[in-house]
């Protein structure tokens, strides 16, 4: 009788784990940066995408990147601010002028993604590490906005040693230092 009592326990907690659900994001729904909800593994990993995301650290990207292009730009909504990848160009282009000889302002996907791998193109050119190098799709999709941020403070580094580049530095502070060791 022993071995039998045994079988039907070992049944109903291999039910129950079945029964219980996979999905760790709990009841609060999940949505990536572009709107779109997200569901098991994926709202999971966009949970860890959104726990990197530093705002005020990103709004002093924003201003380095206002004080080196003259424009104004949303520093509040960084990442939609860059999505045509327009404004990327224009940076690299005031760090060395005419490395990107052209680009599109249209408002059409297409173009927009290639503006960004223009600019990405151009990172490399100038010797931004590979490693610091982003997906198209981490920018224009919302995907993984740490690693593009993470891109243009190599880039403000990068510009703080090129003789040609006389703008303003992008300082960072031992906090901003330790959050970035964090994102790696």
């Amino acid at each position: 009788m022993g071995a039998g009592l045994t079988r039907p326990l070992a049944l109903l907690f291999f039910y129950e784990m079945l029964a219980a659900p996979i999905n760790k994001t709990g009841d609060e729904p999940v949505f990536r940066g572009d709107g779109i909800r997200l569901y098991g593994l994926d709202a999971e990993i966009e949970r860890k995408v959104q726990a990197k995301r530093d705002p005020a650290y990103e709004r002093e990207i924003g201003k380095w990147i206002e004080k080196v292009v003259g424009e104004k730009i949303n520093v509040e909504d960084l990442g939609e601010s860059l999505k045509s990848g327009v404004i990327l160009c224009k940076l690299v282009n005031a760090i060395k002028p005419d490395m990107i000889k052209s680009y599109s302002t249209r408002n059409i996907a297409l173009a927009q993604m290639e503006n960004i791998g223009l600019y990405l193109k151009a990172c490399w050119k100038l010797g931004v590490p590979s490693g610091e190098l982003f997906v198209t799709s981490d920018l224009y999709e919302k995907k993984n906005l740490p690693e593009v941020f993470q891109n243009i403070v190599s880039l403000a580094r990068l510009a703080a040693t090129l003789p040609s580049f006389n703008g303003p530095t992008f300082d960072l502070a031992p906090r901003a230092r330790t959050r970035l060791s964090l994102i790696h």
